[in-house]
């Protein structure tokens, strides 16, 4: 009978939970670790581009004369409340284009927004103003 005692523990499987337990939260540690950068990098996108669209609107009614100052300038205001970095600002006549960058670990994300009046002629939906410029579509870059 002792024999029968002795084999029976080495087969004993108490403890067996909390290896099982432990492999659960290391592979849920790893899985935040691996999706949590991807996360940061989509808000910093949306920060950015929210951003961008902003100051490319006060840009744009500062050349409409909606609002006083220089257009540039009103967009470098907007970027600074907003906690970016203005990358650039161009001028067409009423459209404005600004290019913005929010910081994060290991680099930056750099969005545009290009804001103006409608086009003068109907070009229909979906038609560029300027070529490769679409109304309300901006693009995103990691640098």
């Amino acid at each position: 009978m002792s024999e029968r005692r002795g084999r029976a523990a080495a087969f004993d499987d108490a403890g067996g939970g909390t290896v099982a337990a432990v492999g659960l939260v290391a592979a849920v540690v790893m899985t935040l670790g691996l999706v949590a950068p991807i996360v940061g990098v989509s808000v910093a996108r949306h920060r950015a581009a929210a951003i961008a669209d902003a100051a490319a609107l006060a840009a744009a009614a500062s050349a409409a004369g909606l609002v006083a100052g220089e257009p540039c300038t009103v967009a470098a205001h907007v970027v600074a409340l907003g906690g970016g970095d203005l990358r650039s600002c161009e001028i067409d006549g009423l459209v404005a284009t600004v290019a913005v960058s929010i910081p994060m670990i290991g680099g930056a994300v750099a969005v545009y927004s290009t804001a103006g009046p409608p086009a003068a002629v109907d070009h229909g939906a979906g038609t560029p103003i300027r070529p490769g410029i679409s109304p309300g579509v901006g693009r995103a870059d990691m640098v």
